[in-house]
């Protein structure tokens, strides 16, 4: 699942989405699914698929992409 969150980088919006993520992780992590909990810092960058990947600046060795998936197991399909 993807969201967006428009929150100031402070501590009170990290105390807020970790809670946010524990109860997640409560409701729906199970032995096939995994809520990470570690992803409440916000400097753990996500890229969401369907966007520019653009941290720093584009060299030619790395350009600014598009990010997707790469790969989905027979299950998911």
């Amino acid at each position: 699942m993807l969201a967006r969150v428009d929150l100031p980088n402070d501590a009170p919006s990290l105390a807020l989405v970790k809670k946010c993520l524990t109860a997640l992780a409560l409701r729906f992590s199970d032995n096939t699914v995994i809520v990470d909990e570690a992803t409440a810092n916000a400097a753990r960058l996500v890229k969401c698929y369907g966007t520019v990947a653009a941290k720093g600046d584009a060299t030619q060795e790395r350009p600014h992409r598009m990010a997707r998936i790469l790969e989905v197991d027979e299950e998911r399909r």
